[in-house]
C-alpha cells in the first residue's frame, strides 16, 4: 500500500470537536467495526470498517481509545492520514501523481481526512472522514483501502500505536468493488505496536525500614547532657 501523509491543505476543520458533514445518504450501507487491545488495559476501536455504495459522498469513521484502568487516567489519541491504495505514485517528481480510472471520481488528496488530535479522561473518540468511491477496475485487493496511521497515549505512558512503515497495522477502511461474496477488502489487520507497560509504583508492604540508629544515639547524648547540671549539684 503506498504510504503518504495527506497534505494539511487537504484536512477539513471540525466544527464543534466532531461535527464533520456525513453525506452518505438515502440507501447507505456502510457497516463493520473493528477493535484490538492497546496497552497492558486498553482497547482501539473504529467503524464503519466497510463503505456502501460507492456514490462519491464523505463518511464519518469514528474512531475510539479507551483505557480501562481504575481510576480513570487522561488520553491521547492522534490520527493521521495516508494516500488510498488506488494513487498511482510518480517517481518523476515534475509529473504528477494520478489515480487509477478517476473519471467522475473526486481529485485523491480530498478523498480522505484525518481528525484534530483529541484527549479526554479514561476514553476519546475522534471522527475522520473517508470518501466511499473506488476505480472500476477490480484490483488485488478488491477495491479501495484507506489506511488511517493513530498514536493512543494514556499520562502513564501506556498505549500503542500503528507503524507507518508497515502496511495494514493501523485503522483500515474498505470500499469494495461489488457486493458479490459479502463485500469485502483483501485486507489483513496487523497488530499494532504496544508501547511498554509503565512500571508499577514501588509497593510499602516489605520496604525497609527507616534507619532511626542516627536518631536514637543523638537523643541519648542531647539526655545527658541535658542531666550534666543536676549531677553535679548531686556531686555525682
Amino acid at each position: 500500500m503506498i504510504r503518504r501523509v495527506l497534505a494539511a491543505a487537504a484536512a477539513i476543520s471540525a466544527i464543534g470537536g466532531l461535527a464533520l458533514a456525513s453525506q452518505g445518504g438515502a440507501g447507505t450501507n456502510d457497516h463493520g467495526t473493528e477493535s484490538f487491545a492497546c496497552g497492558d488495559n486498553g482497547e482501539i476501536s473504529w467503524g464503519p470498517t466497510t463503505l456502501w455504495p460507492p456514490n462519491h459522498k464523505n463518511r464519518n469513521i469514528l474512531i475510539t481509545y479507551t483505557d480501562n484502568d481504575t481510576p480513570a487516567k487522561s488520553v491521547m489519541l492522534t490520527v493521521t492520514g495516508n494516500l488510498h491504495n488506488e494513487v498511482i505514485t510518480d517517481t518523476d517528481p515534475s509529473t504528477p501523481d494520478e489515480e487509477e480510472n478517476g473519471t467522475g471520481n473526486t481529485p485523491f488528496t480530498t478523498d480522505s481526512t484525518p481528525p484534530a488530535p483529541g484527549s479526554g479522561e479514561g476514553s476519546v473518540t475522534v471522527v475522520a472522514q473517508a470518501r466511499a468511491e473506488r476505480s472500476g477496475h477490480k484490483n488485488d485487493q478488491g477495491g479501495r483501502v484507506y489506511e488511517f496511521d493513530y498514536d493512543a497515549t494514556s499520562e502513564d505512558g501506556d498505549g500503542c500505536s500503528s507503524d507507518a512503515a508497515v502496511a495494514g497495522d493501523g485503522i483500515l477502511i474498505c470500499v469494495p468493488h461489488d457486493m458479490r461474496g459479502g463485500g469485502t477488502c483483501n485486507i489483513e489487520q496487523q497488530a499494532p505496536t504496544q508501547k511498554p507497560t509503565p512500571p508499577a509504583p514501588p509497593s510499602i508492604e516489605g520496604a525497609p525500614a527507616p534507619d532511626t540508629s542516627q536518631v536514637i544515639d543523638q537523643s541519648t547524648t542531647e539526655i545527658q547532657a541535658s542531666l550534666e547540671p543536676v549531677t553535679s549539684l548531686l556531686g555525682g
